[in-house]
């Protein structure tokens, strides 16, 4: 294991902090180590309707400039837990409440460079209940997409989000047994 022997903050802002600490490795070899995140955990939000469609939200990015498919998502605010971050975050960027919220796992983030979680929420039982959001989404654009389509999407390079292909993953087997267990009932 590595030994933390001091550590200082180059760069603070609300949305993104800078460390570097000198660390100690097993080998006894002393390095500087470069950490950066945010303070607190992140939340990602699988939004299924009764079609066993997702939303998705195509959102405009500054920095690769261009427009990204992607799941809802956002930070999770000091005394909430994954769910209500959730739910409000579904709010403030689709308009949109759900009455059931199941989270589903988490991963981490920048596993290397920080220890922020990205959360995995489930959200069905939606109904519309507005409520403002950021100013950096005011542009948001809602595409329902069929469980069926997301993999061709991926492969047409329209869903590249971190975020949002790790979270599909954390997602994509207890989907696929919630569709199959409802398909096999339904059915038989």
């Amino acid at each position: 294991m590595w030994k933390k022997l001091s550590s200082k903050v180059l760069f603070q802002h609300p949305r993104l902090i800078v460390e570097e600490d000198e660390v100690q490795l097993q080998s006894g070899e002393t390095i500087q180590y470069l950490k950066y995140g945010y303070h607190g955990d992140g939340v990602v939000i699988v939004a299924r309707n009764e079609q066993d469609e997702i939303l998705f939200i195509r959102e405009y990015s500054y920095i690769p400039d261009r427009k990204f498919l992607q799941l809802p998502m956002g930070k999770i605010e000091d005394g909430e837990n994954a769910e209500v971050a959730a739910n409000r975050e579904l709010q403030e960027e689709t308009d949109l409440k759900a009455s059931q919220l199941k989270q589903f796992g988490y991963y981490y983030q920048y596993h290397r460079r920080a220890d922020n979680k990205g959360y995995v929420v489930l959200a069905t039982s939606l109904s519309e209940a507005p409520m403002p959001g950021d100013k950096e989404e005011e542009d948001l654009e809602l595409v329902w997409v069929k469980i069926s389509d997301i993999q061709q999407l991926i492969e047409k390079g329209e869903i590249v989000d971190a975020d949002t292909l790790s979270s599909l993953s954390v997602a994509s087997l207890k989907l696929a047994l919630l569709i199959f267990c409802r398909t096999f009932f339904l059915n038989s």
